[in-house]
């Protein structure tokens, strides 16, 4: 779930590099956000620097501008079901709140 000033948004993807799930790269459109939750660092990345492979994106940590956007009222905690990532972009005057659902455990479902 993603809700932007507490409305939901329809088209919008996440994507994860590797098994871990910091950083994230979320697209909106064709705006690509890098959120790195442990940093607190929200990055605007370059769509030119996106590779799209079928249903996956490629990007390089590397390509990230070397200034973070000005982000402010971080909130990262565990709500159960999912992990929820909340920050205000301060330039824009915008609050992104994802909540990103916690990967099964199959070991226990028979």
């Amino acid at each position: 779930m993603l809700r932007i000033d507490d409305r939901p948004v329809n088209e919008w993807n996440i994507y994860q590099a590797g098994k871990k799930s910091n950083p994230l790269l979320l697209e909106l459109g064709s705006r690509h956000l890098l959120v790195d939750e442990q940093r607190r660092q929200v990055f605007e990345l370059a769509s030119s620097k996106i590779v799209r492979k079928g249903a996956d994106l490629y990007w390089a940590l590397e390509d990230r501008p070397e200034k973070p956007l000005e982000t402010s009222d971080w909130l990262v905690r565990d709500v159960g079901l999912a992990y929820r990532i909340k920050v205000r972009l301060v330039a824009e005057g915008r609050v992104l709140d994802l909540q990103i659902p916690h990967p099964l455990d199959l070991r226990f479902i028979h």
